[in-house]
């Protein structure tokens, strides 16, 4: 397993399929962006502040000209002053590459981790698609609407494989503004939970992936998203999963799978697959499946959904909980 590091914000209902912009995740090599624990420039040290003693090094600290760790360069005591915005350091740089063999740069940190860094809420799907690009098994990932931080926060999982899994630590910064890791041992992993301080964000995750072929990867990731259009309503508005597998895991995909106590098996023994209220509809398709058919309100979605706890819990005595986040309180109805 090597370690893979995703930078994000909190959850989104974004699909996997969404613009990328900006906000797609960049797999680091030998050189890349000053995080903290990975390799960086001398200006971007955290450890040792620019505007003070410039010879100070910490052990990720790289020579922006020479393109290597600070400790093995030569001339340090003049390379310590080089920045990326200065043109004279920019050109001293180019004119040092062209003597270097490329594959002697940096030759140094070849035993770090490969890392996938991302400045705020990284797409679960982009990940896995840039994680199989790089040989890393982020597969699971690849079906998960929403981003990483919100993945993390509800141990986000299908065909198996759960958040919990790969996991090994976050950072995140709290609401007084102090900054924490989160370890395996304190995220307290369960079905759809980890325990996150009340308010604080999310904004770096490290997971363990194992190596993998690009290609089956890829062809996996493939064969997942064709089941998944197969057997749910991709194309229509929805948040996903509406509620929580009362067998406490989520669908394995597996021939084997048993499917007594999911959450669509007991709602469709309910008789509710397709039950409408306003423009809410239980899906037809996958009756776990809360769908907007073109004009629901906030309330016909809420509605709807407690609707159909209440009549799966008359019909079986089971109690469904909620897995969609939702946010704010009802508006009282007027007398």
């Amino acid at each position: 397993l090597r370690p893979v590091q995703v930078l994000g914000g909190a959850g989104s209902s974004n699909t996997d399929d969404a613009a990328e912009g900006g906000d797609e995740p960049q797999f680091l090599g030998r050189t890349g962006h000053s995080l903290l624990d990975f390799p960086h420039a001398r200006e971007n040290c955290f450890a040792h502040p620019f505007r003070e003693d410039r010879s100070k090094i910490c052990a990720n600290c790289f020579c922006y000209v020479c393109d290597q760790p600070a400790a093995s360069c030569c001339t340090w005591s003049e390379h310590c002053h080089a920045t990326h915005t200065e043109l004279r350091w920019q050109r001293a740089r180019e004119e040092h590459k062209k003597h270097t063999p490329a594959t002697s740069r940096g030759k140094a940190t070849s035993s770090l981790p490969n890392s996938a860094a991302h400045r705020a809420a990284a797409l679960d799907a982009h990940v896995a698609k840039k994680a199989a690009d790089a040989g890393l098994d982020l597969t699971f990932l690849r079906t998960i609407p929403g981003s990483i931080g919100g993945a993390l926060r509800m141990n986000a999982g299908c065909y198996g494989s759960y958040v919990a899994d790969h996991f090994v630590s976050a950072r995140m910064i709290t609401r007084a503004g102090k900054q924490i890791i989160l370890t395996k041992e304190e995220a307290s992993f369960a079905y759809r939970h980890c325990d996150i301080p009340e308010g604080a964000v999310i904004v770096e995750v490290v997971f363990e992936a194992a190596s993998g072929d690009s290609a089956a990867l890829v062809q996996r990731m493939s064969d997942q998203i064709q089941k998944r259009d197969d057997t749910q309503p991709t194309k229509e508005l929805s948040a996903g999963s509406t509620f929580r597998n009362p067998a406490g895991f989520s669908s394995t995909g597996r021939p084997d799978d048993v499917h007594d106590l999911k959450a669509w098996k007991v709602i469709d023994a309910a008789g509710l697959r397709g039950l409408r209220l306003g423009g809410a509809q239980m899906s037809e398709k996958h009756p776990n499946f809360l769908i907007n058919t073109g004009d629901a309100t906030a309330a016909d979605l809420e509605g709807l959904g407690e609707l159909v706890r209440k009549r799966v819990f008359k019909h079986s005595q089971i109690e469904l909980v909620w897995e969609i986040m939702r946010v704010g309180e009802p508006i009282p109805e007027k007398t």
